[in-house]
């Protein structure tokens, strides 16, 4: 045998030579050395993987950049001067706007106290009578309620005439007319809409009353006083339970003249007589008046149908009298006298016929 064989070492107990030749034996150390290995290659491979995990992490926050995300609070552009103006001016409307509400509010209580008054001047009006020839309980009442009436124009300083017409339409507003009084006490309309809805509600029956109200009251919310005024006219004539020929019969035997003073040495004169009168006699006036109109004519269209009109009635009125028995009537308006007697039309000489159409 060879000196090789002798020295060559058995193989480990229990395996197999096989087994031993495809299973080196390692050197004492190296076991060590290739554990120290695979932990560095644990280490650089979780460190790989944390690196790859910022990446991801950074290129998630760079693709959500744009986005409002958590707390952050989005960048806003600076309002520009105009914006600030129109927000200023918007602002102090909103104001306007409040305190007409609470105006409309404080005229509300205001009614519901004046009625309040009303109710107790008629419970104890035999106390502010004084004591004197015997009366009927109608004839009391009426004392009392003008001494109130006195009162209400003393303490607030207006016309006895507007103090009567305050505590009517307050007594209207607390007992008729419901609706139309919530609605002001809570600012949605004005007193304006309020008087207007009285008036037109007055004309009718107490029995239609509340239908005509709950027809119109949304729109007193929206329209101006003037379009709320039409609407509800228009409403009323429909709602009326008496008849137009009825109540057109009625209404004329109420045509009037009335006289009212103004500011300025002016006055106003206004004519209360059936529509198609008034209109026909409004029509001749412009026709005459626009005839009247000149490159060199100084006055307006509104000034010449003044003249137009104050000419006619008075020339008429004139034409129809004894220039004898009353002083001629001069309109103010500028121009010449005529040579002759009575008065001319101080707009020219074409004529004017009441009623004429052009």
């Amino acid at each position: 045998m060879d000196e090789e064989d002798h020295n060559a070492e058995p193989p480990p107990s229990g395996g197999s030579p096989d087994e031993a030749t495809d299973h080196p034996v390692q050197p004492a150390g190296s076991a060590d050395a290739d554990a120290d290995a695979d932990a560095e290659n644990e280490a650089e491979a979780e460190g790989s993987a944390g690196a790859d995990a910022d990446h991801e992490d950074e290129a998630e926050g760079s693709a959500g950049a744009g986005v409002d995300v958590g707390d952050e609070e989005p960048i806003e552009a600076e309002p520009t001067q105009m914006a600030l103006n129109a927000d200023a001016q918007s602002a102090i409307v909103d104001g306007v706007v409040a305190l007409a509400a609470l105006i409309s509010h404080a005229q509300a209580s205001m009614a519901q106290l004046i009625d309040q008054a009303r109710e107790w001047n008629e419970l104890t009006a035999h106390s502010v009578v004084i004591p004197g020839e015997p009366r009927s309980e109608f004839e009391v009442q009426q004392l009392a309620f003008r001494s109130f009436v006195s009162e209400i124009a003393c303490a607030l300083r207006i016309p006895e005439s507007t103090a009567r017409a305050l505590i009517n339409d307050s007594e209207m507003l607390i007992h008729e007319l419901g609706g139309t009084f919530q609605a002001l006490a809570d600012g949605e309309i004005s007193y304006r809409h309020a008087q207007l809805m009285i008036d037109q509600a007055l004309t009718l029956g107490p029995e239609s009353r509340s239908d005509f109200e709950d027809a119109v009251l949304e729109s007193a919310k929206t329209l101006t006083p003037s379009k709320f005024s039409n609407k509800a006219r228009k409403l009323r004539e429909r709602l009326h339970p008496e008849s137009i020929s009825v109540r057109r019969t009625e209404a004329f035997e109420r045509r009037r003249i009335e006289f009212q003073p103004d500011l300025d040495g002016m006055a106003w004169v206004s004519l209360y007589q059936p529509a198609e009168t008034a209109m026909a006699f409004y029509n001749a006036v412009r026709q005459q008046a626009m005839r009247l109109q000149r490159k060199d004519e100084p006055r307006t269209l509104t000034q010449l149908s003044l003249d137009v009109a104050v000419d006619a009635m008075l020339e008429g009125v004139q034409a129809s009298t004894s220039l004898g028995s009353v002083a001629p009537l001069e309109c103010g308006c500028p121009g010449e006298q005529p040579e002759s007697g009575g008065v001319s039309g101080r707009v020219g000489r074409a004529p004017f016929r009441f009623g004429a159409k052009e």
